[in-house]
């Protein structure tokens, strides 16, 4: 009984959801309007860049250079593989999202495993440069 009504509760608050959409489209297009050019005018020129420039530095092998010059510091300070210095390095140029995509890469790749990942996902976490330089600056200041 207790779940027929807790059903029937959210089919109710659906429906008041979707009523008012139909009821204030102008608004509706508004917002997605101005969250799409905010993503094509400030997101996208700060994160396109460093993916691609990562990617060209990937299928150059710096992976394996990073990794012969940086791989003992990392892997003495965070106790994992070697390989994990370039997407340590790359994550601090480009920030998130850039760190779980080269953790995803080292992870498909069968470099690290996923308590690796995790590992690695948790002291990577930075923020983009030029999301902070552009964005942040110009609507802060």
């Amino acid at each position: 009984m207790k779940k027929k009504y807790s059903s029937l509760l959210i089919c109710i608050i659906t429906i008041i959801f979707l009523s008012q959409f139909f009821l204030h489209t102008e608004k509706l297009q508004q917002a997605f309007y101005e969250g799409t050019s905010l993503w094509f005018y400030n997101l996208l020129p700060t994160i396109f860049p460093f993916f691609i420039i990562s990617d060209i530095l990937n299928n150059y092998h710096l992976v394996d250079y990073i990794s012969l010059l940086f791989g003992n510091i990392i892997k003495k300070l965070f106790k994992l593989p070697k390989e994990v210095s370039f997407a340590f390095f790359m994550s601090m140029l480009s920030g998130f999202p850039g760190n779980s995509k080269f953790v995803k890469e080292l992870l498909d790749d069968k470099i690290i495993n996923s308590n690796d990942a995790t590992k690695l996902l948790t002291f990577t976490h930075f923020s983009n440069p030029l999301f902070i330089l552009t964005t942040v600056a110009v609507f802060f200041f």
